[in-house]
């Protein structure tokens, strides 16, 4: 046993100190082949639960809606119920699957910090929590996929890890580039995941050491990222189901007209402060009310549905919604889009907290498009200017972190663009909050602790 042991050197714990040039190469090249096979096969799952879940939504929002609005019209009875209906089944659905079964995502938050302090992640039900990571997003959730999608992601890399362990190889690392190539993947974007998984430092037993391990650690992040990418767009290639965010062209306003970048922002801080509050108001309200799992996500489907009635891109991740802003936004009134904006940065954070549990990355992402066109259909200024302004101070505002959201901007627009939306998300992560609103927010484990 000792001699099989010892034949397996080759993903050693890297916390673990290491004496020659040799064998650092030899570890890290072993670790970065690893990476990249873990970052494809990611990119594989992703694309495989964006595709489930876009057939899924496709059936009951479109083929299911287009039926039931058929036989209604037939009967002489009225529609535009529906979306309150498909919603408050839905939220009967969440809440009546987290009760018996539970497997509700926790938040991409609480999902990196335990990867961070344990190293893995747990799931003690697996297929529920499949279930439940899909159940919200299918029926019209304002939430999105890269907290519930990285959590089954790391779970299920910390088992494969633990099993390698078991078999005497050591493989710290691979949850945490799990991580990385999960959100890569999500977001279709190597820069995400590497920036917002190398933002904590990793321990060092052996201070010497140290930084040979964290320039490692950046390249196994940035290999696992490149794998992700690859795997997804070769499967989108050969199957088709694009996700992500809409790109569009560069910011290149004239000098007169930098003054357009005003409004832009302060509608932006605006709309990230109704995030702020929602999320702290309805996180309150939720420990108020107590243990309703059936309850709170009915009511959370129920309000939901119902300003989908006036406001239909309040439903959904929004990354489908954008393109379609994208192309027929000169079709919807200034006032219904802004409208539209304020109202997702508010109802994505009553989702979250009243169970229909998911990300904010992508509806806030969707908010702010919505307001910078708005902006521009409103006052006639450069609607592209507009939108990466006002998305820019939004991301920014929300998660007060300027290069994360540099990082999530690059999604959208060229390189070029950067010094744009590179003023704004400083600007964004600067602004100030007010007391109540710019406490952090604990993971829900610790404080249900």
């Amino acid at each position: 046993m000792k001699k099989s042991r010892e034949h397996k050197p080759y993903v050693r714990d890297l916390g673990q100190p290491l004496d020659t040039a040799a064998q650092k190469a030899e570890v890290g090249f072993s670790m970065v082949m690893l990476a990249i096979a873990v970052g494809f096969v990611i990119g594989l799952i992703v694309w495989a639960v964006f595709w489930a879940s876009s057939a899924l939504t496709e059936l009951l929002w479109v083929d299911g809606r287009e039926s039931l609005e058929s036989a209604l019209l037939q009967a002489g009875i009225p529609s535009w119920w529906l979306p309150i209906a498909f919603c408050g089944i839905g939220g009967l659905v969440i809440g009546l699957w987290t009760r018996f079964f539970g497997g509700q995502p926790e938040s991409l938050e609480t999902v990196m910090a335990l990867v961070k302090t344990t190293g893995g992640y747990q799931l003690e039900r697996p297929g529920a929590s499949i279930v439940g990571f899909l159940l919200p997003l299918v029926f019209g959730g304002s939430i999105g996929p890269e907290a519930g999608l990285t959590g089954i992601i790391a779970a299920a890399c910390t088992r494969i890890g633990n099993s390698l362990k078991a078999a005497g190889i050591r493989v710290k690392q691979i949850t945490d580039i799990t991580v990385s190539a999960a959100l890569s993947a999500v977001f279709a974007s190597p820069f995400v995941g590497v920036v917002a998984t190398a933002e904590d430092s990793m321990p060092a037993l052996d201070p010497s050491d140290y930084e040979f391990r964290r320039k490692v650690k950046l390249v196994l992040y940035t290999a696992s990222a490149l794998g992700a990418i690859i795997g997804i767009a070769l499967f989108t290639s050969v199957f088709g189901k694009e996700s992500g965010v809409p790109h569009f062209d560069g910011v290149t306003p004239g000098a007169n007209k930098l003054w357009w970048a005003l409004p832009c922002i302060l509608l932006g801080y605006l709309a990230a402060l109704i995030y702020h509050a929602s999320s702290t108001g309805f996180s309150k309200l939720d420990g108020r009310l107590g243990n309703h799992p059936v309850a709170k996500p009915l009511a959370a489907g129920l309000i939901l549905g119902a300003l989908a009635v006036p406001l239909p891109y309040v439903l959904f991740p929004g990354e489908a919604q954008s393109f379609e802003l994208m192309h027929n936004w000169t079709s919807i009134s200034g006032t219904v889009l802004i409208a539209t904006g304020l109202l997702k940065c508010a109802v994505t954070p009553l989702c979250i907290n009243f169970g229909w549990r998911g990300g904010h990355f992508f509806p806030v992402i969707f908010a702010g498009i919505a307001l910078g066109y708005g902006i521009a259909s409103i006052d006639g200024f450069e609607p592209m200017f507009c939108v990466a302004i006002t998305t820019a101070t939004l991301i920014a505002g929300v998660q007060r972190k300027a290069l994360v959201a540099i990082a999530m901007l690059l999604l959208c627009f060229p390189v070029q663009s950067i010094p744009w939306i590179g003023i704004a998300c400083l600007i964004g992560a600067s602004l100030p909050l007010p007391n109540a609103l710019a406490k952090k927010q604990q993971p829900r484990q610790e404080r249900e602790a």
